[in-house]
């Protein structure tokens, strides 16, 4: 198999967040397909496997951004569904909180 940024991504899904981030992806199919494509290429193909910082750590750091993002927008009364999916990604990976500390 190829190892495209597509692949690595899908890789990277799967060991994070198993199933649940299939799912989110294949949910997205019939209404965003580019979407879909564009969180497993860019998110986990290009951000999550760079070298450098834990998954747990890219994980905060994920949330937090996203969660920023929220208020401002929301302080602007925007609409932001579209992060909706990263976000669950994101508050589901591993499923567990990503706030506790590791055992």
């Amino acid at each position: 198999m190829e190892n495209t940024r597509f692949t690595q991504g899908m890789e990277q899904l799967k060991a994070i967040d198993g199933k649940g981030g299939e799912n989110v992806i294949k949910s997205l199919e019939d209404i965003a397909p580019d979407l879909g494509k564009f969180i497993v290429e860019f998110a986990f193909g290009d951000i999550y496997t760079r070298e450098g910082l834990t998954t747990e750590e890219r994980e905060m750091i994920t949330l937090s951004s996203l969660l920023t993002i929220f208020i401002l927008f929301r302080l602007r009364k925007k609409d932001i569904t579209i992060l909706f999916p990263l976000y669950y990604l994101s508050s589901k990976a591993s499923n567990r909180d990503i706030f506790s500390p590791p055992a």
